[in-house]
């Protein structure tokens, strides 16, 4: 469904995995931005390709898959941006594999933007055919990592006051675009690829590890029960979930302790350790400390006056 709000046109997508809203503003000749909010394992169109086009994404909060024509996938996570040609990396399926995302998307039609950039901020010195040509992107999505650097920028996008949004959002444009233009002389990274058996390698991994934490397994034991090199298992994990395997099983032996602080008082820190697979009470205490900022007696006792 289609539908203005303010300066904004505004897509609701429903389907039987979720729902979500993508709200499109325009921010100056040849510049779009889409902020798009998704509760829902996918919302993919199969959109023909055009020329003449950029696309920059950036990721908030969940993570974002796409296909290509060749079966290979990539991952945004949380705080990354990637930019992409449409004409020529050919999205053939897309999906949130953590069930939800939020983030920006920015299009950029090329030639009119160009003029724009050209009549009312000459200073900037942006050549955008020539920006495109130096990112070099052809087959895989040029990316910056996330950075201090692209959360300054995008930051405030995100929470910017409605009465300044239109002249906001012209000022930020220009910027990512003089920042982009910085980044494609420098060493160029692409978003890396993994191969369907991988990819769904790697989910069934978290699958298990989510109903198996407190199971010992190392990561060359994860690797040969699912049949992934050790490597491309570590890069993917972390590519889709923002952690490594061995991190993401810590925190959710850390959950378990963190439950059994509120649902069982009478359990000692002792024997809670124990519960979420930790042989010493101290490790465990320094753990839980540095994921929830406070120590196990400090949690319990806070939970227990909330209720």
């Amino acid at each position: 469904a289609v539908s203005e709000e303010g300066e904004a046109t505004v897509l609701s997508v429903e389907n039987e995995s979720g729902s979500g809203t993508m709200k499109c503003y325009q921010v100056f000749s040849g510049i779009f931005i889409v902020y798009n909010h998704m509760t829902m394992d996918t919302c993919y169109q199969r959109v023909e390709p055009v020329s003449g086009f950029l696309q920059m994404n950036h990721c908030l909060r969940g993570c974002f898959e796409f296909e290509l024509e060749n079966g290979s996938r990539s991952f945004m996570g949380e705080g990354d941006l990637a930019v992409n040609d449409p004409e020529i990396l050919t999205i053939v399926n897309s999906r949130f594999p953590l069930g939800e995302y939020e983030g920006i998307t920015i299009m950029v039609e090329l030639e009119p933007a160009s003029k724009w950039l050209e009549e009312n901020v000459p200073w900037a010195d942006v050549n955008l055919f020539e920006m495109k040509k130096k990112l070099g992107i052809r087959e895989a999505a040029f990316m910056v990592r996330a950075s201090e650097k692209i959360h300054h920028i995008f930051d405030e996008l995100y929470k910017v006051d409605e009465r300044i949004r239109r002249s906001y959002t012209i000022l930020k444009a220009v910027e990512m675009i003089i920042f982009l233009n910085l980044m494609a002389e420098e060493k160029r990274e692409y978003l890396p690829r993994f191969s369907p058996a991988v990819a769904d390698g790697t989910k069934a991994v978290h699958e298990y590890l989510i109903n198996h934490p407190l199971e010992r397994l190392t990561l060359a034991e994860l690797s040969g029960k699912f049949h992934i090199a050790e490597t491309s298992l570590k890069c993917c994990f972390k590519a889709i979930y923002g952690q490594t395997p061995g991190a993401f099983l810590r925190g959710e032996r850390l959950k378990i302790g963190a439950r059994l602080l509120l649902e069982s008082p009478e359990m000692s820190i002792g024997e809670i350790a124990l519960q979420a697979g930790y042989e010493n009470p101290s490790k465990f205490a320094r753990a839980f400390k540095m994921m929830f900022g406070e120590t196990p007696l400090s949690y319990r006792h806070k939970g227990m006056t909330m209720t």
